[in-house]
This record gives structure tokens, sequence and C-alpha cells, in this order.
């Protein structure tokens, strides 16, 4: 008996476990409950079905679900029930949405892609694009300086050389340019194609030009060199004559055949070298193997530098100078320096005194302390130094003799 009543129990207590679960069950919360309408599904609570069995039905209040639309989702665009994706039109953002979670993306439309492609690739273009320099005219150049030592081995350069000099403000291109130099043996013109180079706003530009040989090939004669050409910018195997030169600079590719450089067309700027007299400006007179033609402002005429006979001081004021700033200048300091028999001092007796410099240079001195430069007498022999009493530093002479007669007479002071 009582393992019936057991079982009944267990059974009863079976049959109300699903209607327990469904009173406890929550309501789903999707929203404001105010904006919900009352529409629901509901049942009896205990509805027989057809097969017989009885199907318990939850608490409408407790379990049943809203029929009714989310008023948000009905203002939205359509959704991609797939992907769960939606484009907004004024934002142009994707809106993902992964269970309870809602992330936003930017999108791009097609135009857009193009357009900002095409943005990239102008900027890109005006990046790479550099703009275009002002730049001075190949006229607004100037032959600064010229020297030819012709067929002499015994210049005072070793090399002839064409000193160029941009007298604009702005850089000057040589790009597409040459320099013509007139054979006159051939009767022709020669010439050297420039590199593609921009020769800075008030800058030389030096062509160093063939080496002096002589007539029958002898080579230099180094103990008369004094101007040296080590620093240029571009070398021309040419030999500039040293009486009659002719220099002009075109366009690459011409042609004058026999004109003059004065009047040949096409010619930016031009040089001549001569022996005659001339009004033209941009001739030179009387230049030769040891004179260059020499000018700092196109305005301005020739004038000639003694590369053999000047002294330093004047040598590296007028040494040309090459693109990078590199100044070129004296060949040897020995070139200036004359060596005597004696040395300085005060003598008791009488002796004579012998000047020596290097080959090719004369000697000039003078006893009374003047330049000689300006009233030197030219030095022909031993010159006897008996007495300098009546020389402007006599007293001194004097003085010194007095205190020294008991002195070797090779001692110095």
């Amino acid at each position: 008996m009582k393992l019936r009543k057991l079982l009944a129990l267990i059974l009863v207590s079976v049959m109300l476990i699903p209607f327990i679960i469904s009173c406890e069950k929550e309501p789903a919360n999707t929203g404001d409950d105010s904006s919900k309408p009352d529409a629901t599904v509901q049942t009896d609570e205990n509805e027989t079905t057809d097969d017989g069995t009885l199907e318990t039905i939850s608490d409408p209040d407790s379990s049943a679900e809203s029929t009714q639309k989310d008023p948000v989702a009905e203002t939205e665009p359509d959704t991609d029930k797939e992907t769960g994706e939606q484009t907004d039109k004024e934002t142009n953002e994707v809106t993902e949405t992964t269970g309870d979670e809602t992330t936003s993306a930017p999108t791009t439309t097609d135009k857009e892609t193009e357009t900002t492609t095409d943005k990239v690739t102008e900027t890109t273009s005006e990046q790479e694009t550099e703009p275009e320099q002002d730049l001075a005219k190949a006229s607004d150049l100037m032959f600064r300086q010229v020297f030819g030592s012709g067929l002499n081995n015994d210049a005072p350069a070793r090399y002839s050389f064409i000193e160029l000099f941009n007298t604009s403000e702005l850089p000057c291109s040589l790009k597409g340019l040459a320099i013509y130099s007139y054979d006159s043996e051939n009767k022709t013109y020669v010439s050297k194609e420039f590199p593609d180079v921009t020769v800075p706003a008030s800058t030389s530009y030096l062509i160093r030009c063939a080496e002096a040989k002589g007539k029958q090939g002898a080579d230099y004669k180094t103990s008369g060199e004094r101007l040296s050409i080590s620093y240029y910018d571009l070398d021309w195997d040419v030999v500039l004559d040293n009486k009659e030169i002719q220099l002009a600079i075109a366009d690459k590719g011409k042609n004058f055949g026999n004109a003059k450089v004065s009047s040949a067309a096409g010619v930016y700027i031009y040089f001549i070298g001569t022996q005659t007299v001339t009004s033209d400006k941009n001739a030179a007179l009387g230049i030769s193997k040891t004179k260059a033609a020499f000018r700092s402002s196109a305005d301005e005429k020739y004038v000639l530098v003694d590369y053999k006979n000047a002294p330093a001081s004047e040598i590296m004021d007028h040494a040309p100078m090459c693109m990078s700033g590199d100044l070129n200048g004296l060949a040897s300091a020995a070139a200036n320096v004359v060596t005597f028999s004696h040395k300085a001092g005060v003598y008791n007796t009488a002796f004579d005194l012998t000047l020596t410099a290097a080959d090719g240079y004369t000697i000039y001195y003078t006893t009374d302390g003047s330049d000689p430069r300006e009233k030197g007498v030219k030095y022909t022999g031993a010159i006897k130094m008996e007495s300098s009493d009546a020389m402007p530093w006599g007293d001194l002479t004097k003085l010194c003799k007095t205190l020294n007669e008991a002195a070797d007479p090779s001692t110095t002071t």
C-alpha cells in the first residue's frame, strides 16, 4: 500500500515539473514594457491535445514572448540576414551585429576609391616632379682669364687654361653647350662639349688645356714653373696659341666654318687674344707665353698678368679658381727665392756679394732700401760690398763697427 502511494506521489511530481519551471522563467526584456502592445497569444493552462495528453502552457505574463515589433527596428534600413551588415547612407558605415554586440566600420564606395587613388597619384607626381629652377642665360657667362703657352716648354704655367665665370645672380647650366677654339694651322674650329653641370652664381669654372711642349715635343721645363694648375673642372687636350686665340661658347654641334668668333652666328660669348690693336672689349692685346689675359667684370677691358715676373702676391691675386672654390697658386716657393752668398750681418772687411735665382729669372736689386720693382738695378755680376756708411743705415753700421772691431770678420750679428 505504501509503495503504491510512493509511486503515485513520484508520478504527480514528474507531471508538475514543467509547470514549476515555466512559472520560474523570467520574461524576456526587449525594450520598454510601456511601449509594447497587449497583443499576446494565450491558451488555457490545461489543454488536451488530439492524442489525449495533457499540455501545460505557461502563464502569459511570465513565459509568452511578445510578438510586437521593435519600434527602432522598424525605422532601420533593410539588414542582410546572413552577414548582419547594414549600410548607413549618411555616414557610409557598416554596422555588424554579432549576438548582443554591434560594431561600426567605415566603408568606401567605388567612386570614392577611384577619387582617393587619383589624389594619391597626383600627390606622388607632384613630389617626384621638382619645380623648374630659374637659370641664368649662357650669355651671362664670361671669359674671366685665358692663358696660352703655345709650343713653348718654358712657360710659367705647365698647362694652358680657360677660366669661365658666371656673372649672374642665378646658377647657369652648361648642359647642351660646348666651347670652341679656332685652330689657325688647320683653319677650322675644334670643340669640347660641356658635361651636364650647373655653375653656381658668381662662381668660376676652370678648363685645363694641353701641357706646354716644345716645338719638337720637348718635355716641359719644371724649373720655370710658377703657376700650378692642380684644380680644374674640365680637361681639354687642346693647344692654346700664345699669340692668337679665338674662343667661343655656343650650342654643341655648331659649324662656324672659317668665320671669326666675333661675327659667327649662334655664339653666346667669345674671347680674342691678339697682337693687333682693337677696340673690342672682348679682345686682349699683347698676350704671350708668359702673360695671361684677365678681367674681373664683363664691363672692363682685359689686363695682362705676367706670371713669369710677377711677385708672389700678384700671382695669388689672379690665380684661376675652379667651381669647388679651390684656388690654384704658386708652383714652387723657390721661384721667388734669391740666394745670397753671405749671411746678413756686420763685416769689418769688404767682400763680393753674389746673388743666385732659379733658371730663367732675372734679379733686380737696390742698395737704398727701396722697392726693386720700381727702380731696381739689374743684377749682372758680383756686388762689391766695401762700406755701407753712406747707406740709409750708415749710422747703425758705424755703431756696429765700433762695437765689433775685435770681432771675427765672418761673424754675423
